[in-house]
């Protein structure tokens, strides 16, 4: 499947920097129109900045985020990861959260699929660029 992985840092004062992440795939691999176009599937924020309509974003608790996305469930195999696939939409934390966890990243992607990509393979993007798996 021709796919494509992008990332943008934003640097903040200390040394720290933000992610951007965005995921692609081509049309003509999965049969969407136009075929010479592509779709993006997932889109991971690590900044404050970009919130739901419900201030929902990465420095969030879990506390906040269940009460805006209730279905929102650990990913299996990925603690760190809750998604509410439903609505196409997933949080990350550092380790497995409890309620006042703040969430360390955000994720759009198409609702009912669970393409997500975690910060260690944002992290080997940054590193190997985008031939990372």
């Amino acid at each position: 499947m021709s796919q494509t992985r992008q990332v943008w840092k934003c640097f903040k004062p200390g040394g720290r920097f933000d992610t951007f992440f965005v995921h692609t795939t081509s049309n003509g691999a999965t049969d969407v129109q136009p075929a010479d176009g592509v779709t993006i599937d997932l889109i991971r924020t690590t900044s404050t900045r970009f919130k739901t309509a419900d201030g929902i974003g990465a420095g969030s608790t879990l506390e906040q985020i269940r009460k805006s996305f209730p279905d929102a469930t650990p990913v299996d195999g990925t603690p760190t990861i809750l998604d509410d696939a439903k609505r196409g939409i997933a949080f990350e934390f550092s380790n497995a959260p409890t309620d006042q966890s703040a969430c360390i990243a955000v994720m759009v992607h198409t609702p009912g699929q669970g393409n997500l990509a975690t910060q260690q393979e944002v992290a080997e993007v940054l590193e190997n660029g985008a031939s990372a798996p």
